[in-house]
């Protein structure tokens, strides 16, 4: 009997022509690149982010920038597309080294179309900044900062280990519109230790700034964070979910009243300032993500990167690497899962979801069962529907996550959750 030997190429080659491949023939339009490194991690805090690591500054840009050049290497098509939209996220980018940072954007200028790039947002936590940061965040065309604020209360800020102080944050905003005018104030509602008088005055504190936009966002409580385990333990205490909605619904208002107009559930901006970035995720543009547990989305595939930093810097130590062996996972989305995401972040949206678009992807949403649900909704004060439409209230952005569960389960058909009414379902505002 004979026997063909079967090299280990061959069997690379077989595996390798049957894994996912995303951006085979799809070229993204927004880039999101990942800096995990910063000075303290927060205690809240559930992202790829690592403190007391900056020794690896270098060796992680360089992995970062081979991981570039293997994307486009692995997919020529991709060489010299246009990009519209790039964010820096983290982590804290902010700390980016600056001659590490002008090496970035060299190489991304060398692969892609930035000439009609509109925007080019960098995430900030307050503290530290120079002239140079500044100057240098402009020359390579950073031209929207994210800025951390959170709260403006050093001892609650310090309890939850983030070591940014008052006086730096309203320091940063007295420099930084010298040099880029297009700024935004992150907040957590929800805070441990937060009042409404400090909850109010952090507010009108960052409406006196000149932003052009502000984010919103519920704490979440994730398990393995220091946070989860001391509010298990029950030594540290978060406020009552009755007083994040009293402070939520006051914020909004005050926003509106500043100019700061509500486009999605967790964003305000005033006019023409809306995230060209964030608003493409929520429209479902494709994206793609480079460093560690960054993700991507090509319109079908949705992928993330291993999260282990010395893997990757392992994996990415010549840019020949392919970077399909790096996703931790890859995912085709299924026809319902891009149903039920068209859904949710329509509705996380001031225009809301389109009737005519919904009904076209699912036929099912013009049924009678799903009809009444939402009808039901509508008449409950959590939707509003016109003939185009289907639109959240303000009570019903409050628990948005539950009118999804509902309208969901129409179309999956668990007609049981759907029946139930929403604050039954509600425990804890995005709290795991």
């Amino acid at each position: 009997m004979n026997y063909t030997a079967i090299s280990p190429y061959s069997i690379l080659t077989w595996f390798h022509a049957r894994m996912p491949h995303p951006f085979a023939h799809v070229t993204p339009l927004m880039l999101y690149i990942h800096w995990p490194f910063c000075a303290a991690k927060c205690h809240y805090c559930d992202f790829v982010a690592m403190q007391d690591h900056h020794g690896f500054a270098r060796q992680y840009h360089e992995a970062l920038c081979n991981e570039i050049r293997s994307f486009v290497a692995s997919r020529p098509h991709t060489l010299g597309a246009p990009i519209k939209t790039i964010f820096l996220g983290g982590g804290t980018p902010s700390l980016y080294p600056l001659p590490l940072l002008k090496e970035l954007f060299t190489l991304l200028r060398s692969l892609f179309d930035l000439s009609g790039v509109e925007e080019i947002s960098l995430e900030v936590n307050p503290g530290g900044q120079t002239a140079e940061h500044f100057e240098t965040w402009c020359d390579v065309g950073i031209n929207r900062l994210s800025v951390g604020v959170q709260v403006l209360d050093d001892a609650i800020l310090a309890k939850l280990n983030r070591p940014q102080k008052k006086a730096e944050v309203l320091e940063f905003f007295e420099r930084a519109p010298h040099y880029i005018q297009n700024l935004s104030a992150d907040c957590i509602i929800g805070l441990p230790g937060v009042d409404d008088a400090c909850w109010q005055e952090t507010v009108e504190t960052t409406i006196s700034w000149p932003l052009k936009h502000a984010s919103l966002y519920f704490l979440t409580i994730h398990e393995n964070t220091p946070l989860y385990h001391g509010v298990k333990a029950g030594t540290i205490t978060i406020p009552q979910d009755e007083a994040v909605l009293s402070q939520y619904a006051w914020t909004v208002a005050r926003y509106a009243q500043a100019g700061l107009a509500q486009y999605e559930i967790s964003n305000f901006a005033l006019s023409g300032f809306e995230s060209k970035h964030n608003r493409g995720y929520w429209n479902q543009i494709p994206y793609y993500g480079f460093g560690i547990g960054a993700a991507s989305y090509d319109g079908l595939y949705r992928c993330v990167n291993k999260k282990k930093l010395t893997g990757y810097l392992k994996h990415f130590v010549l840019p020949t690497a392919d970077p399909l062996l790096w996703y931790g996972s890859c995912e085709r989305l299924t026809h319902e899962q891009q149903v039920l995401e068209e859904l949710m972040l329509g509705l996380r949206q001031r225009e809301g979801v389109g009737l005519h678009r919904m009904v076209y992807l699912c036929p099912l949403f013009q049924s009678q069962v799903l009809r009444e649900i939402w009808q039901r909704l509508v008449g409950d004060g959590y939707l509003e529907a016109s003939q185009t439409h289907l639109r959240l209230t303000p009570k019903g952005q409050i628990f948005e996550n539950e009118v999804v569960v509902q309208l969901c389960g129409g179309l999956e058909g668990d007609h049981q959750n759907c029946a139930r009414p929403i604050r039954q379902n509600m425990n804890k505002i995005q709290k795991v």
